[in-house]
């Protein structure tokens, strides 16, 4: 494996957490971090260190003062591989301004300050798609109706979009696959390649580059804290759960998956997730099942489905998944009910067409529910619909936009460093 840090970011900005406390009580995940935030209420302990070699983690940080901007959610409990998890730290008093609905905002102007370059030292140079028809008028505002951070497979691009434009690309290195994607409370960027991961910041200077062992793929990466990384590691014999020390270029935690062992690199592992509570989410892609570890690695839920894509703890303690040959999305609770679901047939769009694979799908703060579709022009990119499955936003704009894989939705609650926030 390689790995090289560039330049390091400067951009530390002070941006309230919106989780609320309902949604998040007190001791709920990983504990030993500092404070994050301030103005909207403040996380204790938010993003503290899996433990590495049998040392825990220290005690969970504790909730942050009252204050006028937001509530303030409580440390959460420190976790531990083979030793003992820190103790939960305690919640804050509620605030009177209610939570930040939108926390990622402030970071949105450096990706059009002027001294951001068209292109980075290391972009890629890509062939242009030469898309030459129109855009159709579809329900909602188009790429208006939310800001985006968003990737496909078929086009290496990652595209940051807001207020109805594109206001920053950057192009990868060339190969397949873009899944997974992140906007740091910092202005970075992180992502997936399917041979390697990177973080830019929005001047398009990689900060950090880790390339895995020759014959792996990642799929999946999520941001621990500002300075670590989950990276799934899809290898023989068995594929990898690790921790990225970003800071050091170190892997802090290296385990073994089994369960992964005989499947087909590419039909490994796609998504996976830490939760709020320390445990690991993972879609098991060809063995047809979700599967959740406890920091021991030891199993604690399963989910039987064909070929789950996409997995993702929401804040009800449901689980919401995307499966790609049934092309539904799925809601699941602790018990292995279905309490909730939306096929792609369900999608009632007049003049569009619908083709091509779902492979994620995504729970707004408003309790709708954004299936993305990895389609080709003449098909929609991406569907939002209520509870009871009326469409109110269909993307389908290929001027504008690739094929859809992943997004990250920007005006949402939530900082994404801290595990299980964004899933509302």
């Amino acid at each position: 494996m390689r790995f090289f840090r560039g330049v390091t970011s400067a951009l530390l900005l002070a941006i309230a957490p919106s989780a609320c406390a309902a949604d998040n009580p007190p001791g709920a995940g990983m504990g030993g971090g500092a404070s994050v935030g301030a103005g909207g209420g403040s996380a204790g302990g938010a993003a503290g260190m899996t433990g590495v070699s049998g040392s825990s983690t220290g005690a969970g940080g504790n909730g942050g003062a009252p204050n006028s901007g937001g509530s303030n959610v409580g440390g959460e409990s420190g976790q531990a591989a083979g030793g003992s998890a820190g103790s939960a730290g305690s919640g804050g008093a509620a605030g009177t301004g209610g939570d930040n609905p939108n926390p990622l905002a402030a970071v949105l102007p450096l990706f059009t300050a002027p001294d951001v370059p068209v292109r980075g030292p290391k972009e890629a140079t890509l062939e242009p798609r030469n898309f030459n028809g129109t855009v159709p008028t579809r329900p909602g505002n188009g790429i208006a109706q939310h800001p985006l951070l968003y990737v496909g497979e078929n086009y290496n691009r990652i595209s940051l979009t807001n207020q109805g434009k594109v206001i920053w690309t950057y192009d990868t290195q060339g190969g397949f696959e873009l899944d997974d994607i992140w906007l740091l409370s910092n202005g970075n960027v992180l992502y997936s390649h399917m041979t390697y991961l990177e973080e830019v910041t929005p001047k398009k200077q990689v900060v950090w580059h880790y390339d895995p062992p020759q014959g792996s793929e990642i799929h999946t990466c999520q941001p621990i804290g500002l300075d670590k990384v989950l990276i799934g590691l899809n290898q023989d014999p068995s594929p990898k759960i690790q921790i990225l020390d970003t800071k050091t270029m170190t892997i802090e935690l290296e385990h073994a998956m089994p369960d992964g062992g005989g499947l087909p690199i590419h039909g490994q592992l796609r998504r996976m997730r830490m939760t709020a509570t320390g445990t690991y989410l993972v879609a098991w892609l060809s063995k047809g099942k979700v599967i959740e570890y406890d920091k021991d690695f030891k199993t604690v839920w399963t989910y039987a489905t064909p070929r789950p894509w996409s997995v993702a703890r929401l804040h009800n303690g449901n689980t919401l998944i995307q499966d790609e040959t049934e092309t539904t999305c799925k809601e699941v609770d602790p018990q292995g009910n279905l309490v909730w679901s939306l096929k792609k047939s369900e999608i009632v769009v007049p003049g569009a067409q619908l083709n091509g694979n779902t492979q994620t799908c995504e729970r707004l703060a408003s309790g709708n529910t954004v299936m993305l579709i990895h389609s080709s022009p003449g098909n929609l990119q991406a569907a939002e619909v209520t509870k009871e499955k009326n469409v109110v936003w269909a993307l389908e704009d290929w001027k504008n936009l690739a094929d859809a894989t992943s997004a990250q939705f920007l005006d949402q609650p939530g900082i994404p460093e801290i595990p299980g926030a964004t899933e509302h």
